[in-house]
């Protein structure tokens, strides 16, 4: 048994025909829809990149105030130990950035050995805060319009030990 059907043509299948319009016309209309979504995808991933790389930096500046305030909550722990040991840890995570660091003692900001000496009692709270600014850590020259001017920063508190 042979089956005849008269075939309808499917109106979506070929519509830029149906329109008058030849299929190089359509890859034209391609490029042009491209040319329009490539730039926001590419902006798009490249504040990803950046974003990604602002958390990377705000986490090794709170591993750095963690391990100057522990340097600082020690017995035997000073006012220059903790600034060398927070500029060293820096150095070596890569950040080459000027950071600002600022060590409190009871609240009462520090700024030298002999302060310190006086104001680090046992169970005194010691804090070390670190600052990056985040135009010195961008990877992008072009990044600074998502935390252009801010700083990247953290602070630990400890009890000092005794």
């Amino acid at each position: 048994m042979v089956r005849t059907t008269t075939q309808r043509r499917n109106p979506t299948s070929s519509w830029p025909h149906a329109l008058g319009h030849s299929p190089t016309e359509r890859r034209g209309m391609a490029a042009v829809e491209f040319a329009v979504i490539a730039p926001i995808l590419i902006v798009l991933t490249l504040g990803i990149i950046e974003f990604g790389r602002a958390m990377m930096v705000l986490e090794m500046v709170a591993t750095t105030a963690r391990s100057g305030a522990r340097s600082a909550a020690n017995q035997n722990g000073d006012y220059t130990t903790t600034l060398s040991l927070v500029n060293g840890s820096l150095q070596a995570a890569g950040i080459n950035a000027t950071p600002n660091i600022e060590v409190k003692v009871n609240g009462t900001t520090v700024s030298s050995d002999s302060t310190y000496k006086t104001l680090a009692i046992p169970g005194a709270a010691v804090s070390v805060q670190v600052s990056v600014p985040y135009n010195q850590v961008a990877w992008l020259l072009t990044a600074t319009w998502l935390l252009g001017g801010k700083n990247l920063s953290e602070t630990s508190v400890m009890r000092r030990e005794g």
